[in-house]
């Protein structure tokens, strides 16, 4: 997932022409042709109720194999896209145009974590306190929780999978019906 601002210049702080997000442009199949900052009192209405606020961008260009998950509903955006998703080899990239805030980026998350069939347990249920990396094929993934805090995040998943503080677990889910199985089984430990 990329986000609004990004991709605006290069190793040497040089402006990339042509649009923005500058070299992801073609990774995520879209062109920024405008930055569209909002006041302090402003926000920006999208179509799935999410309300942006300090940042949203003006895309010019959507690729033929780029879906619109949202769009900006009102305004001087109303009917643009504000969150696109593209499907890239064996994974995705997905583009935020805009500042959604914890509630409507968690919303956004838990959408993609649903049409990638992520781990069942919500990351954010624990506080937003663990980074989780998905890394695999369509046999075996692996799933990273890194505890970035110094207290104990415990999931509720299973058998109660606890992350130390600082700590690493990584979870090896195999496809097909043993998935739920191989969330227990397949637990190793690291530390960080």
């Amino acid at each position: 997932m990329t986000t609004y601002f990004s991709g605006i210049v290069d190793q040497h702080d040089r402006v990339w022409l042509g649009g923005y997000p500058g070299a992801l442009r073609d990774v995520l199949g879209v062109t920024v042709e405008e930055f569209v900052p909002l006041l302090p009192e402003e926000s920006a209405l999208l179509a799935s109720g999410a309300r942006a606020a300090h940042w949203s961008e003006r895309i010019a260009r959507v690729g033929a194999d780029v879906e619109v998950l949202d769009t900006y509903a009102a305004g001087e955006l109303a009917g643009m896209p504000a969150v696109t998703h593209r499907r890239v080899g064996t994974g995705s990239a997905t583009y935020v145009s805009a500042d959604l805030g914890r509630e409507g980026t968690r919303a956004l998350l838990e959408r993609l974590a649903g049409e990638i069939d992520a781990l069942a347990a919500d990351p954010l249920a624990a506080g937003g306190r663990l980074e989780v990396i998905v890394r695999g094929d369509e046999a075996t993934r692996h799933v990273f929780l890194v505890n970035r805090t110094d207290e104990e995040v415990v999931i509720d998943a299973g058998d109660g999978l606890r992350v130390a503080p600082r700590g690493v677990e990584v979870l090896t889910l195999h496809a097909g019906p043993a998935d739920a199985a191989a969330v227990g089984a397949g637990r190793d430990r690291m530390d960080a």
